[in-house]
């Protein structure tokens, strides 16, 4: 499942310090992730921390490229290899 709460936050801190210097905008992004990402702890775990409140989710990392996530966010759930389940809640908001 895509789980797009870390792109909201990226994208969302990208905006809120657009004028920053980019050295400083990519340290207060990582500090908008680390204060905001859902923290998921399952019991009998032995080592904790996740990338998705979904026990199988896949984060997105808009930083890196939007482009390929604009162009094939409709394939992601038929596509041959890697298929991934989106809502079209989480692809209107993406």
């Amino acid at each position: 499942m895509i789980d797009i709460e870390r792109a909201v936050i990226v994208t969302e801190a990208y905006q809120k310090y657009e004028v920053a210097p980019q050295v400083v905008k990519r340290a207060l992004v990582l500090d908008e992730i680390l204060q905001k990402m859902s923290i998921e702890i399952r019991d009998d775990e032995l080592i904790v921390g996740n990338q998705s409140k979904n026990r199988r989710g896949v984060p997105l990392f808009p930083e890196y490229a939007i482009d390929w996530i604009k162009n094939d966010m409709d394939t992601f759930s038929t596509r041959e290899g890697d298929q991934f389940r989106i809502t079209e809640k989480q692809k209107a908001t993406l």
